[in-house]
């Protein structure tokens, strides 16, 4: 399983749904069949993104591991 830093992604601010929308896309894009995410580097997040991202984890196949 992939370990992947969102921070190299979206930044150490998650602050919107469409940023979790973003990330879920690009996890596709890359056809990462499951992957574990590290927050360590975030430096806030809003409810609005973390409401999206368990959400779409839900729906999900390829991100299995937060």
């Amino acid at each position: 399983m992939k370990t992947i830093d969102i921070t190299t992604i979206l930044g150490s601010e998650l602050k919107s749904r469409t940023a979790a929308r973003d990330f879920a896309k690009y996890l596709q894009n890359m056809q990462i069949s499951a992957a574990q995410v590290d927050f360590s580097h975030v430096k806030s997040v809003t409810r609005s993104f973390m409401d999206e991202f368990y959400y779409l984890k839900q729906l999900s196949e390829y991100l299995t591991t937060l």
